[in-house]
């Protein structure tokens, strides 16, 4: 394993055990060690975290048109700490 490129972390022992039985009773998986499990299921969440997170400019746009001009100076005055008398 190259210096530097992986950092270790800890589980509770009953997480690793229940892993490790996932991987024994269910070969048709393919994970060949807990570590390729352990790195399939974070790389999982983290694209799950992504995907609920990430929005497109077409929809960022489009919720803008759906606010009043009420609610676009109050989310304009909590994203930049400016007061609401130098807007608009």
């Amino acid at each position: 394993m190259p210096i530097g490129k992986y950092k270790g972390i800890s589980i509770p022992k009953e997480m690793f055990e229940e892993v490790e039985k996932v991987i024994k009773e269910h070969p048709e998986l393919g994970y060949s060690s807990i570590t390729d499990f352990i790195k399939d299921a974070v790389r999982d969440k983290i694209t799950e975290i992504r995907k609920i997170h990430a929005k497109s400019a077409e929809e960022i746009a489009e919720e803008f048109e759906n606010w009043s001009e009420d609610e676009k100076k109050k989310r304009l005055v909590k994203e930049t700490d400016i007061g609401e008398e130098d807007i608009f």
